[in-house]
């Protein structure tokens, strides 16, 4: 059961993928904020919003920092004296995200704004009557839920700068019409460790590929970008690894990066590396983004299908997060 409803939560994946499922809560009352950054805290599936809010060009859009934070307390800015801080946690419970709305709510005057389905979390925003965006976990898991708190903050933050778009792409990305694509990629993975290369412009879909691969279906996978990986890690495939695939995302890269990937590309296979190739369709970052994570949910899927293990479970997350407690 566990795994059908794993498996479920990918097939409606695009029905994350606008800002109708959310509820938000006093966001009017951002309208007249003019901060001078944006910091985004969350940890793990949640915090990876953050880092996909950097990279499909918010910060360029509102003209000033966004910071994806994934620690305990909040970062102390020199040049942000009025900074909105937007914190994200699925749950509502985790531990570095309520250790920060604290010391955000200690800061007189402070902004602060909250996604979340509920928890401590939802209780504070309130209790200080906080701008928020609330949605229904359902079955899924934490890291299912990327495209509610995307979209939760995309809602948040559209109320300060109407121009940031949230467009709904519920009905331009179908998860099925990728799940070929997703189960082939693990096929050719296997029992070999992931190597995933990007180009800077699409690291967050390798990263967001690699914690994927490590939370649903066990498995170690490394994530670099191109060209610094040409400086560094190139230089280990002289040992001529075993067991080892490395999966290059391509996108609109610029012509110098793609001739970096391609000849990293050869060098891989010169050297008796397995080499999978992947292109991300979409005609904006936002689009790419969506469509690779959606890639990414069904290789991990199927990977933790292959090894049979429960995509869901993450026994040793939990024991840490007692352990730090």
């Amino acid at each position: 059961m566990d795994i059908k409803n794993y498996e479920k939560g990918i097939r409606e994946l695009h029905t994350q993928f606008s800002l109708r499922p959310l509820k938000f809560l006093r966001i009017e009352k951002l309208g007249r904020e003019k901060p001078d950054a944006i910091i985004v805290a969350g940890m793990g599936g949640s915090g990876i919003a953050g880092t996909l809010l950097q990279k499909i060009g918010i910060s360029g859009i509102i003209g000033i920092p966004l910071i994806s934070w994934k620690d305990y307390g909040i970062p102390l800015l020199p040049y942000a004296r009025r900074p909105l801080y937007l914190f994200i946690s699925f749950s509502g419970t985790t531990h570095e995200v309520l250790i920060g709305v604290s010391a955000a709510l200690r800061v007189k005057g402070s902004r602060i704004a909250v996604v979340t389905v509920g928890g401590p979390l939802k209780t504070i925003a309130e209790k200080h009557r906080l701008p928020a965006a609330y949605f229904e976990k359902g079955l899924l898991a934490p890291r299912q839920a990327t495209g509610l708190m995307l979209y939760g903050a995309l809602g948040i933050l559209r109320q300060m700068r109407p121009q940031i778009p949230a467009p709904d792409l519920s009905r331009r990305i179908n998860p099925s019409h990728e799940e070929t694509t997703g189960k082939a990629i693990a096929r050719a993975i296997g029992n070999h460790t992931p190597l995933i290369y990007s180009s800077n412009e699409l690291s967050h879909v390798g990263y967001f590929l690699k914690i994927h691969l490590n939370e649903t279906a066990k498995t170690l996978a490394f994530q670099n970008i191109i060209p610094e990986a040409n400086h560094n890690e190139v230089v280990s495939f002289a040992a001529h690894p075993k067991n080892i695939t490395a999966l290059f995302l391509h996108g609109k890269e610029r012509s110098t990066v793609a001739r970096a990937i391609a000849a990293t590309t050869r060098t891989a296979k010169r050297y008796g590396i397995s080499v999978i190739s992947l292109s991300l369709k979409g005609s904006t970052p936002l689009e790419r983004t969506l469509r690779g994570i959606t890639i990414a949910e069904w290789i991990s899927y199927y990977l933790a299908r292959m090894k049979k293990v429960a995509p869901r479970q993450t026994i040793i997350i939990d024991e840490i997060k007692k352990l730090t407690k």
